[in-house]
This record gives C-alpha cells, structure tokens and sequence, in this order.
C-alpha cells in the first residue's frame, strides 16, 4: 500500500470501515461508489458496506457477483451484524444465492436476538424461489418457510402423486402420521412397491420402539394397518398381528388387579 493510499483500502477491517462511514457521513456518494466497484486492494466486506450505505441494490449484486467463492463465503454472519442491522436490507434483497442465504440463516440461529433478521432472510429466500409450491416445500426440507397454518394446509394438499419417485423414510412417515395422512403415504409406497418401507415400519412394532419413540412406532403401525387393508405384503404385516406394543402395568397403590392391560398390534 503506498503512503498516500486512502484509509477505506486499509486491511483492518475496522478502520476501513470508519473511513466509509467517514465518507457516508460527508454525502460523498461517488466515492463510496468507486470504493464498492473497487477490486484491487478493498477488503470485500468494506465494498459491501459501501453499498449498504448508499442502499443501491443494484451496485451491491454487482459487487457481490465480482467476489470469488472464497471472498462470498466472508460474507457469513456480515449482513445483520451488530454493526451493519441497520444498513442490511439492500444487502439481503441483491442477494439471490440460496445457499449463501441459507447459511447466513444457520449463523444467525446459533445466536440469540436475531427472530426478526431470520424472518427477513427466509422471506427472501422465498422469494428466490418463486416456483416451489407450498408442497414442494415441505417435501424438499423447506418447512421452515412456512407458517403454522400454511404448514396444515400444506400438507393437507399433499397427494400420493407428490411422493412418486421420492424416498419414502420413516421420518417422512412420523411427520405425515402426526399430520393425519398416513393414507396418502400407503398409496405411494403401494404405487412404489415399497417392500423396503414395509420392512422399515415392521422393525419398529415392538414395545422397546414404543418406549423409544411413541410417534415413531405409532406412524409405522397406522402405515402397515392401512397398507394391510389395502392388500400389500399381507402376511409379512399377519405376522406381527400381536406383537406386544405396551407391556401390563399396575397403578402404584392400587395392586391386584391390571389397572393398564398390556397394548397389542392390531389388525
């Protein structure tokens, strides 16, 4: 750097940034647009706030689209910043990269007083994906854009149909029982000749399943129930007709009698 180089190219960030902020506060606003379109010497994060200061869109995607991946990794944790909550909205709205937005959320989340910032970020990361439905959503891990009741409606839309060529789990299954669509996930798997889930379900009917995990083992029973009436892989679901869920259990105090007689698999 040579001796009369301008303090907003200083490598420490702080005073390159007080130089910035020197510079906003004298209205100067071609200069903090030389420093934001300035490659070559400027530490990315100081020509992004550049652009936040001037509140240009425009300016901040050009800038954000000269950063290599390195330099846009820096960027983490930068928009809400203590420093920077005020100026960060023109820098959320340039932004159009889901994964960058996706780990500014994460970093955001493992702290505590950033509610409003995280409802910001998916807002825009709803907005950059303007053409995944609802259902979609949910089915490719994106429940966390979704509000409670959207969510109910969601997944009371969601068809046999959504779940063709998918992966059905246990864990897609647990969060359909708990949703009341167990039906529409046994029409899938019957459409899928899904004997790979019938086995998944059947390990889980036992009381050790029942005790580690209520929902987990009820989803997989309602499952093989509904996949039974419907005629798929019968005797391999007969066979764990009575399998003890629950075992008998006396109320303290009241011994002598079977206060909860032991719960069965039922068919």
């Amino acid at each position: 750097m040579g001796l009369f180089s301008p303090k907003w190219k200083s490598q420490d960030y702080t005073k390159a940034r007080h130089a910035v902020s020197d510079i906003h506060q004298k209205n100067d606003e071609e200069t903090l647009r030389r420093i934001a379109r300035t490659e070559k010497g400027v530490l990315p994060k100081v020509r992004l706030y550049a652009g936040m200061l001037l509140k240009d869109v425009p300016l901040l995607r050009e800038v954000l689209a000269s950063l290599t991946p390195e330099q846009l990794g820096d960027v983490d944790g930068f928009l809400y910043s203590s420093t920077n909550r005020q100026y960060g909205d023109p820098l959320l709205e340039a932004i159009d990269d889901v994964d960058l937005l996706d780990r500014m959320k994460k970093q955001l989340g493992s702290t505590s007083g950033h509610g409003e910032e995280i409802g910001r970020i998916k807002k825009r990361i709803r907005a950059c994906l303007p053409d995944m439905t609802p259902v979609q959503m949910l089915l490719n891990g994106r429940e966390d854009l979704l509000g409670i009741n959207e969510t109910n409606a969601a997944w009371e839309a969601v068809r046999a149909e959504d779940l063709a060529g998918r992966k059905l789990d246990m864990d897609l299954i647990t969060t359909m029982g708990i949703y009341g669509r167990i039906d529409v996930a046994a029409e899938a798997a019957v459409r899928a000749n899904d004997t790979g889930l019938v086995r998944e379900a059947l390990d889980l009917v036992n009381a050790a399943s029942f005790q580690r995990n209520s929902y987990r083992c009820q989803a997989a029973m309602l499952l093989l129930k509904a996949l039974y009436a419907r005629g798929f892989c019968k005797e391999q679901i007969e066979a764990k007709r009575g399998t003890t869920i629950k075992y008998h259990y006396d109320e303290p105090g009241c011994m002598g009698h079977d206060d909860y007689a032991p719960e069965l698999f039922t068919l």
